[in-house]
């Protein structure tokens, strides 16, 4: 899938106040612009690599937010703001890979079942449907999607990007900050069920060579 937009911020983790933007498209958010096209509880997406199509060009946004939800009660709203600054890439434009990952409960048909997904993204893609916005890193950033002409070239450049996130696992945990959602198949259809848990980041050592971020397997082989 190729995707492109006016900015792009990937937050690092490590720079929380003012925020500092990844200089190139990150693998959960690679995955979530690819679940805002299509999504399904019997598989997810595993990212092989991501084509960095344009030059890395970032700049700095200055201006101020919110410190505080606004309420009813009147707050002035000027005494809420405070002053922020943060990173973000401009025309930033990627080619995504990635391959279908089937849950066990389905892979006694997995040739029916992939050809199946994959069928439906195509068509999702070529028409231009999302079942909700993909977005770069911020939902102010709104990115395009659409299906690859076959013409795109990676930027040649190569770059040591140091850990970068690879897989945003959620973890069941009674005491967790999460409202967390998991689907289990029951009766030839799937069922949703909540649970607290927290969210638990890995890493990689992110190198790009020839434009290109190789991305290692994190998910379980179908």
């Amino acid at each position: 899938m190729k995707a492109w937009g006016n900015a792009a911020s990937f937050t690092r983790y490590d720079t929380p106040a003012e925020r500092d933007t990844y200089p190139m498209l990150t693998v959960p958010a690679a995955d979530a612009i690819l679940s805002a096209v299509y999504w399904h509880p019997g598989m997810s997406y595993e990212i092989t690599q991501i084509w960095v199509l344009n030059p890395v060009q970032i700049y700095t946004w200055h201006g101020s937010e919110l410190k505080d939800l606004p309420t009813k009660n009147g707050t002035d709203v000027t005494s809420n703001r405070t002053p922020r600054s943060k990173r973000l890439i401009h025309n930033p434009a990627y080619l995504i890979e990635a391959r279908l990952v089937l849950r066990p409960e389905v892979r006694g048909s997995a040739s029916h079942w992939a050809g199946k997904h994959f069928g439906i993204l195509q068509r999702r893609l070529a028409r231009g449907q999302v079942h909700e916005q993909p977005y770069f890193g911020q939902r102010e950033y709104v990115c395009n999607i659409d299906v690859p002409n076959g013409d795109e070239r990676p930027w040649a450049a190569d770059a040591d990007l140091g850990p970068i996130p690879l897989h945003i696992q959620e973890i069941p945990d009674p005491r967790g900050p999460l409202n967390c959602t998991r689907h289990r198949y029951e009766r030839d259809q799937w069922v949703a069920e909540t649970y607290r848990g927290r969210a638990e980041p890995s890493f990689f050592h992110g190198l790009v060579r020839g434009g290109i971020l190789h991305v290692p397997p994190y998910r379980e082989q179908a």
